[in-house]
């Protein structure tokens, strides 16, 4: 079991609604902002959709919009990953072709 003394509970308001978070002295100041963010982007979408749509379904559009974002940023990661490797793999070339060329030249 994980250790819960460093962790606090706070009530972040989100759409309209409070929802307790368990977070660290670390983690305080980004939840609250982000909570801030989903906020503002809610209210900005109620402004868009007016009443054809409740708070939940904005949030239900929000968490789909957040998840394709992140799901861009971890394909975005992976190519990068996979870059990554293959300069490794060509500076792993290099290295061995200067290597021998010393050698002889030695």
């Amino acid at each position: 079991m994980a250790d819960n003394s460093n962790f606090y509970e706070i009530t972040v308001l989100l759409a309209g609604r409070t929802y307790p978070v368990m977070v660290s002295q670390n983690e305080e100041k980004i939840v609250v902002a982000i909570a801030k963010q989903l906020n503002q982007q809610v209210d900005e979408m109620q402004s868009r959709y007016g009443s054809r749509l409740n708070k939940q379904d904005l949030l239900a559009m929000l968490l789909l919009t957040r998840s394709k974002e992140l799901q861009d940023v971890k394909s975005q990661f992976m190519q990068l990953h996979a870059l990554d490797q293959q300069l490794q793999q060509l500076e792993d070339i290099l290295d061995e072709s200067l290597a021998n060329q010393q050698d002889f030249y030695s």
